[in-house]
């Protein structure tokens, strides 16, 4: 049996193992596949060794789409920021103004879905994600 001090050491272990670890790992992504992104969150495109292109999901700028289990007589639309390397994009579905898709050093960047953790997220960018797909 571990004394009191023994048990807090190995929790705090632990914690500092999981908080280096989590904070160590990148999400990779790769060419042509759906990946998931949730808000405030990076994902890297690796080739050769390197990362050519990141991507982060930093806004939901606009969510005007008809909520789960309401009826609406318009669709509405959706508008998403990113920073993809340097470079801030934005784009939307069933936008007017802002496409689905951009092309950014090369790479074809396609906004496939927003979504929510649960129906009664809706709206909620903090509960948000994105997919896309990287050509």
């Amino acid at each position: 049996m571990y004394t009191m001090r023994q048990q807090l050491l190995i929790t705090f272990f632990a914690f500092i193992g999981t908080f280096l670890f989590q904070g160590c790992t990148k999400n990779a992504i790769t060419r042509s596949e759906e990946f998931t992104l949730a808000i405030n969150k990076e994902a890297h495109l690796q080739e050769n060794s390197e990362t050519t292109l990141s991507i982060t999901y930093q806004d939901l700028v606009e969510e005007s789409r008809c909520a789960p289990g309401v009826v609406c007589v318009w669709a509405g639309r959706v508008l998403v920021k990113l920073k993809v390397n340097n470079e801030e994009i934005q784009l939307g579905l069933g936008h007017d103004q802002y496409p689905n898709s951009t092309t950014v050093d090369g790479y074809a960047i396609d906004l496939l879905s927003v979504k929510y953790s649960s129906d009664s997220n809706f709206g909620d960018k903090n509960k948000s994600s994105i997919v896309l797909r990287v050509n």
